[in-house]
């Protein structure tokens, strides 16, 4: 966050910031305009609009989450009024609001990073660019439609076998949909035969030997893997435009959270809600990230 407000960048959104904050000073109406009144409608509203959708009161974290983000809309929704962003067009808050987010987004693509800005995002961010899983594997199958215990008959077969031979158990075990066989193929693309959780497994086992049972929807298997290429990074230079996309999507939330944080600072929430209506958690919870900065 330091770093973040050294540069130039964040310095001309936080000037322009404060230049509307100042003309707003100028006016009569200084404590009426930066005063924001959140009562036991707004909140009854929030309530009731999240138990409608999720069928069930939001947690702590979610409740705190919602009030912030409702915040944020209606401090936006004011600067935005401010900056008459609403002459001649009738639209409700939440789209005066994202005209003041617009605004960051023009800022991010006024200054292209660097190449060495790039890069340094590339590296920070390098588990985000790796090279998928690769196997080149057989599978044995005993599936739940053939045995009632298909775990401990896979056991079973797994330990009569020779683990580091591949012809003790190569194509023995039940005739399924999928493959017994895949070479060179992406974890994604055994994960749409198998699922998560084989995929999962096979990452933990060892080649050139049966390993395994690995628990799939079908059933349990045993698997005898060839080949296991692991995640590589993926050269900068054939995901560049990948790259630029993420960093300035992370760039323009952080700039939307800094200038937020900042017209923050410059208004005060006046909390009015009726006591004997809510629980009063939900009331301290509500004081609480009302007057956090």
């Amino acid at each position: 966050m330091k770093k973040l407000f050294k540069e130039p960048l964040v310095h001309f959104m936080l000037i322009g910031v404060l230049i509307f904050l100042v003309y707003g000073i100028v006016g009569e109406n200084e404590t009426n305009e930066n005063t924001i009144v959140f009562n036991s409608y707004d909140l009854n509203n929030i309530l009731s609009k999240w138990e409608l959708q999720w069928k069930r009161p939001p947690t702590e974290q979610e409740l705190k989450n919602i009030i912030e983000q409702n915040m944020k809309q209606e401090l936006f929704y004011q600067e935005a009024l401010k900056m008459n962003l609403d002459h001649n067009d009738e639209i409700i808050k939440r789209r005066l609001s994202q005209k003041m987010e617009f605004l960051s987004n023009d800022l991010i693509s006024m200054k292209p990073p660097t190449e060495q800005e790039l890069l340094e995002f590339y590296e920070k961010e390098q588990q985000n660019y790796l090279s998928d899983y690769i196997f080149t594997l057989h599978i044995v199958t005993y599936s739940y439609d053939y045995h009632e215990q298909p775990s401990q008959v896979a056991s079973t077969a797994l330990e009569k076998a020779k683990e580091s031979e591949l012809s003790t158990l190569k194509g023995k075990g039940d005739k399924m949909s999928f493959p017994d066989f895949f070479e060179n193929s992406e974890a994604i693309e055994i994960r749409k035969s198998l699922g998560n959780s084989f995929v999962e497994g096979l990452k933990k086992s060892t080649i050139n030997r049966w390993s395994g049972p690995i628990q799939s929807g079908f059933g349990y298997h045993l698997v005898f893997i060839t080949n296991k290429n692991e995640p590589r990074a993926i050269p900068l230079e054939t995901i560049e435009d990948r790259v630029l996309n993420d960093y300035n999507y992370t760039r323009q939330r952080q700039l939307d959270s800094t200038l937020y944080m900042e017209l923050k600072k410059h208004y005060t929430f006046d909390l009015d809600l009726n006591s004997k209506e809510f629980d009063p958690e939900i009331i301290k919870l509500v004081e609480n990230t009302l007057t956090t900065n």
